[in-house]
């Protein structure tokens, strides 16, 4: 397969949210991989997204990303990264390492809370692709 893409993707296992707009719940989906320019997603196959939409990747939806979807297939979607755009108050300019590096730190804040019982995200490098 000739993979074009003018960014490397990244392999991680995250789980994430996607948000359509302020009347929509958030749509749970996992974050497959990630480039400087994009993000591949799985989400349920039923679910429909088009057009743009906000990926959020931490809970307190201060993490997050304006996408665009370009492509569907099945329980799969690609998209595009836009302008940074903000669903939280005070939100900062981040590329994709810099948001993978939040997501690290708040893995390992999650896991110091783990006697509590807090949820653990899952963020692990699965190697490359293509």
């Amino acid at each position: 397969m000739n993979d074009s893409r003018k960014s490397a993707r990244r392999g991680v296992r995250h789980g994430a949210w996607i948000f359509i707009g302020r009347s929509a719940p958030l749509i749970p989906c996992m974050l497959l991989d990630v480039s400087e320019s994009g993000v591949r997603l799985k989400i349920d196959p039923a679910t429909k997204v088009t057009g743009d939409f906000i990926l959020v990747l931490s809970r307190d939806k201060r993490l997050n990303r304006r996408c665009r979807l370009i492509w569907r297939d099945a329980g799969v979607v690609g998209a595009r990264f836009l302008v940074r755009h903000s669903i939280a108050p005070k939100q900062e300019e981040s590329s994709s390492n810099a948001a993978l590096e939040a997501l690290k730190a708040q893995r390992g804040k999650e896991n110091a809370k783990a006697d509590a019982g807090a949820p653990k995200p899952v963020l692990e490098p699965t190697g490359g692709h293509g």
